[in-house]
């Protein structure tokens, strides 16, 4: 039995947000990220960027049986930034280049590349964004979090489909 839909397409997005942080930007590189499926404390931070993929309130699930091939599987989640800075660069400008990076990849990922099947290429819906400053005494840590929507088509190639 394969794994849910919804498990298959968290795990294709933390795929796609991986492979968009390892290619080089119009600024440089990430050099020091992990990209993530839990939830961790900030505290424990060991890079200076961590992604973490996250279910989030307000999904709407078909029931099982209602198989009709309509968009009606609405899931949420989340995407939280984690991002260390230093004298040099801020935990703001980390922040903003991390989510304009996913967004970008995200975006590709449904119009191009191995979300679109899901989704019957409809856009992600990116929510406003919220910032936590975390008050570490030097200014040093930020979270950022990104609310997402995704229309997942439930059905899409007949009831044996698989991404």
């Amino acid at each position: 039995m394969t794994e849910p839909l919804r498990e298959r397409w968290l795990a294709d997005v933390t795929t796609v947000v991986t492979a968009a942080l390892a290619v080089p930007q119009s600024w440089g590189s990430y050099t020091d990220y992990t990209v993530e499926r839990r939830y961790k404390i900030l505290p424990t931070l060991g890079t200076t960027l961590r992604v973490m993929i996250l279910d989030d309130d307000g999904a709407h699930t078909p029931e099982p049986e209602n198989r009709d091939g309509d968009i009606d599987d609405v899931m949420t989640f989340v995407l939280l930034i984690q991002v260390r800075g230093d004298d040099v660069i801020t935990p703001s400008t980390w922040g903003h280049r991390a989510l304009d990076t996913v967004k970008r990849a995200l975006r590709a990922g449904v119009d191009t590349g191995s979300l679109g099947p899901y989704t019957s290429d409809q856009p992600i819906v990116f929510d406003p964004e919220a910032v936590v400053l975390i008050p570490d005494g030097d200014g040093r840590f930020a979270e950022y979090i990104l609310p997402c929507t995704a229309k997942l088509a439930d059905n899409i190639g007949g009831a044996a489909w698989t991404p």
